[in-house]
Protein backbone atom coordinates (compact mmCIF):
# COMPACT_ATOMS: atom_id res chain seq x y z
CA UNK A 1 0.00 0.00 0.00
CA UNK A 2 3.06 2.36 1.07
CA UNK A 3 5.02 1.88 -2.28
CA UNK A 4 1.45 2.59 -4.39
CA UNK A 5 1.15 5.65 -2.32
CA UNK A 6 4.79 6.60 -3.08
CA UNK A 7 4.18 5.78 -6.63
CA UNK A 8 1.23 8.33 -6.95
CA UNK A 9 2.91 10.92 -4.65
CA UNK A 10 5.72 10.84 -7.23
CA UNK A 11 3.58 12.35 -10.05
CA UNK A 12 1.93 15.11 -7.53
CA UNK A 13 -1.41 12.58 -7.13
CA UNK A 14 -2.39 13.14 -3.43
CA UNK A 15 -6.43 13.13 -3.76
CA UNK A 16 -7.09 9.40 -2.23
CA UNK A 17 -7.74 8.02 1.67
CA UNK A 18 -5.15 5.54 2.62
CA UNK A 19 -8.24 2.91 2.46
CA UNK A 20 -7.91 3.22 -1.66
CA UNK A 21 -4.15 2.76 -1.70
CA UNK A 22 -4.85 -0.54 0.01
CA UNK A 23 -7.75 -1.88 -1.73
CA UNK A 24 -5.84 -0.86 -5.45
CA UNK A 25 -2.77 -2.58 -4.02
CA UNK A 26 -5.02 -5.92 -3.26
CA UNK A 27 -6.72 -5.45 -6.96
CA UNK A 28 -2.92 -5.09 -8.83
CA UNK A 29 -3.14 -7.53 -11.77
CA UNK A 30 -6.75 -8.64 -11.25
CA UNK A 31 -7.23 -9.73 -15.13
CA UNK A 32 -10.49 -7.42 -14.93
CA UNK A 33 -8.79 -4.45 -14.38
CA UNK A 34 -9.68 -2.96 -17.81
CA UNK A 35 -12.75 -3.92 -18.46
CA UNK A 36 -15.46 -1.56 -18.32
CA UNK A 37 -18.86 -1.52 -16.81
CA UNK A 38 -20.87 -0.49 -20.07
CA UNK A 39 -19.44 -4.18 -21.14
CA UNK A 40 -19.70 -6.24 -18.22
CA UNK A 41 -22.68 -5.40 -16.01
CA UNK A 42 -21.35 -6.48 -13.18
CA UNK A 43 -24.29 -6.36 -10.68
CA UNK A 44 -27.40 -8.31 -10.00
CA UNK A 45 -29.14 -5.50 -8.58
CA UNK A 46 -29.38 -3.30 -11.36
CA UNK A 47 -32.38 -2.59 -12.67
CA UNK A 48 -31.49 0.20 -15.42
CA UNK A 49 -29.12 0.21 -18.06
CA UNK A 50 -28.86 -3.78 -19.16
CA UNK A 51 -26.68 -3.09 -22.66
CA UNK A 52 -29.04 -3.96 -25.08
CA UNK A 53 -29.20 -1.38 -27.04
CA UNK A 54 -27.37 1.38 -29.16
CA UNK A 55 -28.02 3.54 -25.73
CA UNK A 56 -29.87 3.16 -22.58
CA UNK A 57 -32.29 5.28 -20.77
CA UNK A 58 -34.33 7.86 -22.38
CA UNK A 59 -35.93 9.74 -19.45
CA UNK A 60 -38.94 11.77 -19.55
CA UNK A 61 -40.61 14.12 -17.28
CA UNK A 62 -44.18 13.90 -18.36
CA UNK A 63 -45.78 16.10 -16.08
CA UNK A 64 -43.91 19.68 -14.64
CA UNK A 65 -41.10 18.74 -12.22
CA UNK A 66 -42.98 20.87 -9.24
CA UNK A 67 -46.12 18.41 -10.46
CA UNK A 68 -46.19 16.08 -7.11
CA UNK A 69 -48.73 15.29 -4.38
CA UNK A 70 -45.46 15.51 -1.89
CA UNK A 71 -42.70 18.45 -1.32
CA UNK A 72 -39.59 16.72 0.22
CA UNK A 73 -36.97 18.40 1.74
CA UNK A 74 -34.34 16.39 0.12
CA UNK A 75 -35.88 16.39 -3.20
CA UNK A 76 -33.14 17.43 -5.73
CA UNK A 77 -35.97 19.41 -8.11
CA UNK A 78 -35.46 23.27 -7.11
CA UNK A 79 -38.26 24.88 -6.08
CA UNK A 80 -38.09 28.24 -8.73
CA UNK A 81 -38.70 26.15 -11.98
CA UNK A 82 -42.41 26.63 -11.91
CA UNK A 83 -43.29 28.09 -15.45
CA UNK A 84 -46.79 29.43 -17.40
CA UNK A 85 -47.48 26.48 -18.63
CA UNK A 86 -48.01 23.27 -16.19
CA UNK A 87 -49.94 20.78 -17.80
CA UNK A 88 -48.88 17.18 -18.84
CA UNK A 89 -47.16 16.95 -21.90
CA UNK A 90 -49.37 15.64 -24.60
CA UNK A 91 -49.91 12.35 -25.08
CA UNK A 92 -49.58 12.32 -28.99
CA UNK A 93 -45.97 14.14 -28.21
CA UNK A 94 -44.52 11.39 -26.22
CA UNK A 95 -45.78 8.87 -28.25
CA UNK A 96 -43.40 10.07 -30.83
CA UNK A 97 -40.88 10.38 -29.06
CA UNK A 98 -41.51 6.36 -27.78
CA UNK A 99 -41.17 5.70 -31.66
CA UNK A 100 -38.27 7.43 -32.59
CA UNK A 101 -36.33 5.54 -29.37
CA UNK A 102 -37.71 2.89 -30.23
CA UNK A 103 -35.92 2.67 -34.01
CA UNK A 104 -33.51 -0.03 -35.25
CA UNK A 105 -29.84 2.02 -35.96
CA UNK A 106 -28.89 -0.01 -39.51
CA UNK A 107 -25.50 -0.27 -38.78
CA UNK A 108 -25.51 -2.04 -35.15
CA UNK A 109 -28.91 -3.58 -35.77
CA UNK A 110 -29.84 -2.59 -31.96
CA UNK A 111 -32.94 -0.51 -30.92
CA UNK A 112 -31.46 3.81 -30.19
CA UNK A 113 -33.06 2.81 -26.98
CA UNK A 114 -33.47 -0.04 -24.14
CA UNK A 115 -35.60 1.68 -21.85
CA UNK A 116 -38.33 4.69 -21.31
CA UNK A 117 -38.44 6.18 -17.98
CA UNK A 118 -41.90 7.87 -16.77
CA UNK A 119 -40.71 10.18 -13.91
CA UNK A 120 -41.83 14.34 -13.16
CA UNK A 121 -43.04 15.58 -10.85
CA UNK A 122 -45.35 12.36 -10.32
CA UNK A 123 -45.74 10.88 -13.43
CA UNK A 124 -48.95 8.94 -11.91
CA UNK A 125 -50.51 12.83 -12.35
CA UNK A 126 -50.54 12.43 -16.13
CA UNK A 127 -53.80 10.79 -17.21
CA UNK A 128 -52.77 8.63 -20.17
CA UNK A 129 -49.85 7.18 -18.17
CA UNK A 130 -51.62 3.12 -17.96
CA UNK A 131 -51.95 4.08 -22.19
CA UNK A 132 -48.08 5.23 -22.45
CA UNK A 133 -47.05 2.20 -20.52
CA UNK A 134 -48.65 -0.36 -22.60
CA UNK A 135 -47.56 1.71 -25.79
CA UNK A 136 -43.60 1.21 -24.72
CA UNK A 137 -44.11 -1.99 -23.84
CA UNK A 138 -45.51 -3.11 -27.49
CA UNK A 139 -42.99 -0.81 -28.81
CA UNK A 140 -40.47 -2.87 -27.21
CA UNK A 141 -39.01 -0.68 -24.37
CA UNK A 142 -38.55 -1.65 -20.90
CA UNK A 143 -40.79 1.05 -18.97
CA UNK A 144 -39.62 2.22 -15.66
CA UNK A 145 -41.96 3.75 -13.99
CA UNK A 146 -40.71 6.28 -10.81
CA UNK A 147 -43.64 7.27 -8.87
CA UNK A 148 -43.84 8.27 -5.38
CA UNK A 149 -47.24 5.69 -5.35
CA UNK A 150 -50.28 7.42 -3.94
CA UNK A 151 -51.85 6.49 -6.78
CA UNK A 152 -51.46 3.18 -6.46
CA UNK A 153 -52.53 2.86 -3.53
CA UNK A 154 -55.51 2.31 -5.01
CA UNK A 155 -55.73 -1.37 -6.05
CA UNK A 156 -56.92 -1.10 -9.26
CA UNK A 157 -54.67 1.75 -10.58
CA UNK A 158 -51.84 -0.42 -9.98
CA UNK A 159 -53.09 -3.21 -11.68
CA UNK A 160 -53.36 -0.61 -14.58
CA UNK A 161 -49.64 0.12 -14.63
CA UNK A 162 -47.97 -3.06 -12.95
CA UNK A 163 -48.10 -4.79 -16.45
CA UNK A 164 -45.75 -7.49 -16.69
CA UNK A 165 -41.97 -6.50 -18.27
CA UNK A 166 -42.44 -3.17 -16.17
CA UNK A 167 -40.16 -1.76 -13.53
CA UNK A 168 -41.73 0.12 -10.54
CA UNK A 169 -39.84 2.47 -8.65
CA UNK A 170 -41.26 3.98 -5.66
CA UNK A 171 -40.14 5.04 -1.90
CA UNK A 172 -40.05 2.95 0.97
CA UNK A 173 -41.80 3.41 4.58
CA UNK A 174 -39.66 3.67 7.60
CA UNK A 175 -41.18 1.45 9.45
CA UNK A 176 -41.94 1.98 13.08
CA UNK A 177 -44.29 4.68 14.65
CA UNK A 178 -41.94 7.56 15.16
CA UNK A 179 -40.85 6.64 11.48
CA UNK A 180 -43.95 6.98 10.23
CA UNK A 181 -44.35 10.37 11.78
CA UNK A 182 -40.90 11.68 10.49
CA UNK A 183 -41.85 10.42 6.57
CA UNK A 184 -44.95 12.48 7.06
CA UNK A 185 -43.52 15.08 8.24
CA UNK A 186 -39.98 14.99 5.73
CA UNK A 187 -42.72 15.25 2.27
CA UNK A 188 -45.38 17.02 3.81
CA UNK A 189 -47.82 14.54 2.99
CA UNK A 190 -49.98 13.70 6.45
CA UNK A 191 -50.54 9.99 6.26
CA UNK A 192 -48.06 9.26 3.36
CA UNK A 193 -46.49 6.40 4.94
CA UNK A 194 -49.78 4.05 5.78
CA UNK A 195 -50.80 5.52 1.77
CA UNK A 196 -47.23 4.16 0.32
CA UNK A 197 -47.43 1.11 2.72
CA UNK A 198 -50.72 0.08 0.78
CA UNK A 199 -49.32 0.69 -2.37
CA UNK A 200 -46.19 -1.60 -1.68
CA UNK A 201 -48.93 -4.08 -0.79
CA UNK A 202 -50.96 -3.34 -3.79
CA UNK A 203 -47.43 -3.60 -6.40
CA UNK A 204 -46.59 -6.92 -4.51
CA UNK A 205 -49.85 -8.41 -4.85
CA UNK A 206 -50.15 -7.64 -8.27
CA UNK A 207 -46.48 -9.44 -8.80
CA UNK A 208 -47.80 -12.31 -7.06
CA UNK A 209 -50.47 -12.56 -9.14
CA UNK A 210 -48.76 -11.92 -12.63
CA UNK A 211 -46.04 -14.85 -11.43
CA UNK A 212 -48.70 -17.39 -11.19
CA UNK A 213 -48.73 -16.67 -14.87
CA UNK A 214 -45.23 -17.17 -15.20
CA UNK A 215 -44.63 -13.14 -15.57
CA UNK A 216 -43.32 -10.60 -13.59
CA UNK A 217 -42.89 -7.10 -12.97
CA UNK A 218 -39.72 -5.43 -11.17
CA UNK A 219 -40.62 -3.48 -7.64
CA UNK A 220 -37.04 -1.22 -6.93
CA UNK A 221 -37.37 0.57 -3.15
CA UNK A 222 -35.44 4.02 -3.52
CA UNK A 223 -34.10 5.12 -0.28
CA UNK A 224 -32.81 8.85 -0.21
CA UNK A 225 -29.92 8.91 2.27
CA UNK A 226 -29.60 11.98 3.92
CA UNK A 227 -29.31 13.27 7.82
CA UNK A 228 -32.88 12.86 7.84
CA UNK A 229 -33.37 9.17 6.87
CA UNK A 230 -29.76 7.69 7.54
CA UNK A 231 -31.41 6.27 11.08
CA UNK A 232 -33.69 4.03 9.32
CA UNK A 233 -31.83 3.33 6.30
CA UNK A 234 -30.59 -0.34 7.40
CA UNK A 235 -34.20 -1.61 9.04
CA UNK A 236 -35.50 -0.27 5.62
CA UNK A 237 -32.96 -2.54 3.49
CA UNK A 238 -33.69 -5.74 5.52
CA UNK A 239 -37.35 -5.06 4.86
CA UNK A 240 -36.35 -4.71 1.05
CA UNK A 241 -34.65 -8.23 1.01
CA UNK A 242 -37.49 -10.14 3.03
CA UNK A 243 -39.89 -8.90 0.81
CA UNK A 244 -37.76 -9.54 -2.84
CA UNK A 245 -37.63 -5.35 -3.48
CA UNK A 246 -34.49 -4.79 -5.24
CA UNK A 247 -32.81 -2.11 -3.16
CA UNK A 248 -31.50 1.27 -4.34
CA UNK A 249 -30.77 3.27 -1.41
CA UNK A 250 -28.97 6.16 -3.13
CA UNK A 251 -27.10 9.91 -1.71
CA UNK A 252 -29.12 12.57 -1.38
CA UNK A 253 -28.24 14.85 -4.49
CA UNK A 254 -28.23 18.41 -3.64
CA UNK A 255 -30.75 20.29 -5.12
CA UNK A 256 -30.03 22.62 -7.89
CA UNK A 257 -31.05 25.68 -5.81
CA UNK A 258 -29.02 24.29 -3.20
CA UNK A 259 -31.52 24.51 -0.59
CA UNK A 260 -30.80 21.01 0.96
CA UNK A 261 -27.32 20.93 1.81
CA UNK A 262 -28.21 21.17 4.84
CA UNK A 263 -29.43 17.47 4.94
CA UNK A 264 -26.02 15.99 3.07
CA UNK A 265 -24.76 13.40 5.77
CA UNK A 266 -21.49 12.84 7.50
CA UNK A 267 -19.76 10.95 5.37
CA UNK A 268 -18.26 8.41 8.09
CA UNK A 269 -22.10 7.63 9.15
CA UNK A 270 -23.00 6.80 5.51
CA UNK A 271 -19.65 4.90 5.45
CA UNK A 272 -20.69 3.16 8.31
CA UNK A 273 -24.23 2.62 7.15
CA UNK A 274 -22.95 1.20 3.90
CA UNK A 275 -20.49 -1.36 5.21
CA UNK A 276 -22.97 -2.77 7.80
CA UNK A 277 -25.84 -3.60 4.71
CA UNK A 278 -22.87 -4.91 2.64
CA UNK A 279 -22.11 -7.33 5.90
CA UNK A 280 -25.72 -8.16 6.22
CA UNK A 281 -26.37 -9.43 2.93
CA UNK A 282 -22.88 -11.33 3.33
CA UNK A 283 -24.49 -13.44 5.85
CA UNK A 284 -28.08 -13.82 4.41
CA UNK A 285 -27.90 -13.03 0.68
CA UNK A 286 -24.82 -14.37 -0.26
CA UNK A 287 -26.31 -15.49 -3.76
CA UNK A 288 -26.79 -11.55 -4.30
CA UNK A 289 -23.09 -10.79 -3.18
CA UNK A 290 -20.99 -13.31 -5.13
CA UNK A 291 -23.04 -15.73 -7.08
CA UNK A 292 -20.70 -18.08 -7.84
CA UNK A 293 -19.56 -21.04 -5.38
CA UNK A 294 -15.95 -19.77 -5.63
CA UNK A 295 -14.86 -16.79 -5.74
CA UNK A 296 -11.02 -14.67 -5.68
CA UNK A 297 -10.23 -13.00 -2.48
CA UNK A 298 -9.97 -10.07 -5.41
CA UNK A 299 -13.81 -10.55 -6.36
CA UNK A 300 -14.82 -10.60 -3.13
CA UNK A 301 -13.30 -7.07 -2.26
CA UNK A 302 -14.38 -5.64 -5.63
CA UNK A 303 -17.84 -6.90 -4.60
CA UNK A 304 -17.15 -4.63 -1.47
CA UNK A 305 -16.01 -1.75 -2.98
CA UNK A 306 -18.99 -1.70 -5.20
CA UNK A 307 -21.10 -1.35 -1.51
CA UNK A 308 -19.38 1.96 -1.10
CA UNK A 309 -19.77 3.71 -4.52
CA UNK A 310 -22.23 6.62 -5.64
CA UNK A 311 -25.13 7.74 -6.70
CA UNK A 312 -26.19 4.23 -4.79
CA UNK A 313 -24.63 1.02 -3.51
CA UNK A 314 -23.81 -1.59 -5.93
CA UNK A 315 -25.83 0.43 -8.45
CA UNK A 316 -23.25 2.53 -10.12
CA UNK A 317 -24.94 5.23 -13.05
CA UNK A 318 -23.75 5.86 -16.96
CA UNK A 319 -26.91 7.80 -17.49
CA UNK A 320 -24.49 10.82 -18.66
CA UNK A 321 -22.77 8.25 -21.15
CA UNK A 322 -25.57 6.37 -22.36
CA UNK A 323 -28.90 7.97 -22.07
CA UNK A 324 -30.60 11.14 -22.34
CA UNK A 325 -33.22 13.37 -20.28
CA UNK A 326 -35.91 15.57 -21.51
CA UNK A 327 -37.09 18.17 -18.88
CA UNK A 328 -40.24 19.65 -17.88
CA UNK A 329 -39.51 23.15 -16.19
CA UNK A 330 -39.70 26.86 -16.11
CA UNK A 331 -39.06 26.84 -19.74
CA UNK A 332 -41.56 24.16 -20.88
CA UNK A 333 -40.93 20.19 -22.21
CA UNK A 334 -38.46 19.59 -24.38
CA UNK A 335 -34.61 20.53 -23.40
CA UNK A 336 -32.64 17.36 -23.66
CA UNK A 337 -29.72 17.16 -21.68
CA UNK A 338 -27.67 13.87 -20.56
CA UNK A 339 -28.87 13.21 -16.69
CA UNK A 340 -30.89 14.83 -15.07
CA UNK A 341 -28.29 16.93 -13.26
CA UNK A 342 -26.48 18.20 -15.99
CA UNK A 343 -27.18 21.24 -17.47
CA UNK A 344 -25.12 21.20 -20.82
CA UNK A 345 -28.31 20.74 -23.94
CA UNK A 346 -28.31 18.46 -26.64
CA UNK A 347 -31.15 20.05 -28.07
CA UNK A 348 -35.06 20.63 -27.67
CA UNK A 349 -37.59 17.78 -28.88
CA UNK A 350 -39.72 20.67 -29.70
CA UNK A 351 -36.74 21.43 -32.68
CA UNK A 352 -34.39 18.12 -32.74
CA UNK A 353 -35.49 14.72 -33.31
CA UNK A 354 -33.04 12.42 -31.21
CA UNK A 355 -30.80 11.43 -33.76
CA UNK A 356 -30.12 15.06 -34.21
CA UNK A 357 -29.38 14.96 -30.38
CA UNK A 358 -27.84 11.82 -29.59
CA UNK A 359 -25.54 13.46 -32.78
CA UNK A 360 -25.09 16.41 -30.49
CA UNK A 361 -24.32 15.02 -27.55
CA UNK A 362 -21.30 12.53 -29.25
CA UNK A 363 -20.37 15.90 -30.83
CA UNK A 364 -19.79 17.53 -27.35
CA UNK A 365 -17.82 14.78 -26.37
CA UNK A 366 -17.78 15.91 -22.48
CA UNK A 367 -20.27 12.81 -21.59
CA UNK A 368 -19.72 10.69 -24.71
CA UNK A 369 -15.87 10.47 -24.14
CA UNK A 370 -15.88 11.26 -20.50
CA UNK A 371 -12.76 9.34 -19.08
CA UNK A 372 -11.06 11.94 -21.85
CA UNK A 373 -12.91 15.05 -20.36
CA UNK A 374 -13.53 14.44 -16.12
CA UNK A 375 -11.29 16.19 -14.17
CA UNK A 376 -10.09 16.13 -10.43
CA UNK A 377 -9.46 12.50 -8.58
CA UNK A 378 -11.72 10.94 -11.09
CA UNK A 379 -9.29 11.07 -14.03
CA UNK A 380 -6.48 9.14 -12.28
CA UNK A 381 -8.75 6.67 -9.67
CA UNK A 382 -7.89 2.86 -10.61
CA UNK A 383 -11.28 2.14 -9.37
CA UNK A 384 -13.12 4.02 -12.55
CA UNK A 385 -13.21 1.51 -14.64
CA UNK A 386 -12.54 -1.70 -12.03
CA UNK A 387 -15.39 -1.38 -10.04
CA UNK A 388 -17.41 0.43 -12.49
CA UNK A 389 -18.16 3.79 -10.79
CA UNK A 390 -17.58 5.68 -13.66
CA UNK A 391 -16.90 8.90 -12.37
CA UNK A 392 -19.39 8.39 -9.57
CA UNK A 393 -22.95 11.05 -9.37
CA UNK A 394 -22.30 13.15 -12.38
CA UNK A 395 -25.22 14.95 -11.38
CA UNK A 396 -23.42 15.73 -7.62
CA UNK A 397 -19.83 16.59 -9.57
CA UNK A 398 -22.02 19.34 -11.33
CA UNK A 399 -24.82 20.43 -8.46
CA UNK A 400 -21.46 21.27 -6.41
CA UNK A 401 -18.98 22.69 -9.33
CA UNK A 402 -20.94 23.70 -11.61
CA UNK A 403 -18.96 21.68 -13.88
CA UNK A 404 -20.08 18.58 -15.63
CA UNK A 405 -15.91 17.29 -16.01
CA UNK A 406 -15.49 18.05 -12.00
CA UNK A 407 -16.01 15.03 -9.66
CA UNK A 408 -17.88 13.69 -7.31
CA UNK A 409 -17.64 15.03 -4.05
CA UNK A 410 -19.76 12.24 -2.43
CA UNK A 411 -16.38 9.79 -3.17
CA UNK A 412 -15.52 8.15 0.31
CA UNK A 413 -11.79 7.14 -1.96
CA UNK A 414 -11.29 10.81 -2.04
CA UNK A 415 -9.84 12.15 1.11
CA UNK A 416 -12.24 14.43 3.17
CA UNK A 417 -10.54 17.85 3.15
CA UNK A 418 -10.56 17.91 -0.85
CA UNK A 419 -13.93 16.77 -1.48
CA UNK A 420 -15.31 20.46 -1.82
CA UNK A 421 -12.48 21.97 -2.81
CA UNK A 422 -13.09 23.51 -6.46
CA UNK A 423 -9.01 23.28 -7.40
CA UNK A 424 -8.47 19.95 -6.89
CA UNK A 425 -12.25 18.46 -7.83
CA UNK A 426 -12.56 20.23 -11.06
CA UNK A 427 -10.70 21.71 -14.13
CA UNK A 428 -8.85 24.74 -13.47
CA UNK A 429 -10.51 26.46 -16.51
CA UNK A 430 -12.25 25.74 -19.62
CA UNK A 431 -9.40 26.26 -22.61
CA UNK A 432 -9.69 22.50 -23.13
CA UNK A 433 -13.58 22.09 -22.88
CA UNK A 434 -15.10 20.96 -26.52
CA UNK A 435 -18.29 23.22 -25.13
CA UNK A 436 -16.39 26.12 -23.98
CA UNK A 437 -18.03 28.31 -26.57
CA UNK A 438 -21.92 27.71 -25.27
CA UNK A 439 -21.97 26.25 -22.48
CA UNK A 440 -23.91 28.01 -19.63
CA UNK A 441 -21.08 26.86 -17.36
CA UNK A 442 -18.38 27.98 -19.40
CA UNK A 443 -16.23 30.99 -17.90
CA UNK A 444 -15.75 31.73 -21.86
CA UNK A 445 -19.70 32.60 -21.88
CA UNK A 446 -19.42 34.48 -18.55
CA UNK A 447 -17.01 36.47 -20.51
CA UNK A 448 -19.43 36.44 -23.65
CA UNK A 449 -22.15 38.26 -21.54
CA UNK A 450 -19.80 40.60 -20.06
CA UNK A 451 -19.07 42.16 -23.37
CA UNK A 452 -22.20 41.73 -25.11
CA UNK A 453 -24.87 42.61 -22.54
CA UNK A 454 -25.70 39.35 -20.84
CA UNK A 455 -27.36 37.92 -24.22
CA UNK A 456 -28.89 34.67 -24.31
CA UNK A 457 -26.50 31.76 -24.38
CA UNK A 458 -26.62 29.97 -27.68
CA UNK A 459 -28.87 27.61 -29.21
CA UNK A 460 -28.12 23.91 -30.32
Amino acid sequence: MLELKKTYQKKQINFFTDEYYEYVSMLKGYEKTQVNRKESYYTTDNFREKGDSLYECIALEIVHQLHCQLKCEYCYVAQNTKGDEIKPVPADDIIEIINQASEIDQTTGKKIFGQVVFIGGEPTLHPKLPYLIEYALKSGLSPILVTNGVKLANLEYAKKVCLPGVVIVTHLPYLDEQGDVEHDTIVRFPGYSNTLKKAINNILTVKKDLNTFGKDIELVGDFVINAQTIKYAFEVHKYCRMNNITSFFERMRVSDDQRNKYLIPDPNDVKELLMKIYEYDRRNYPHLILPADQVSEAEELLKKIEYLITPAFTNACTMTQTGIHIKYNQNGFGEAISCVGQSIPHGNVKRNNLREILKNKVESRIFSEQKEFIAGPCAVCELYHLVGCEGGCRGNANASFNCGRASDPECLFIKEELRLNQEKMAPENCDDCPVREWASCSSYMDQYHKENGNLSKIEI
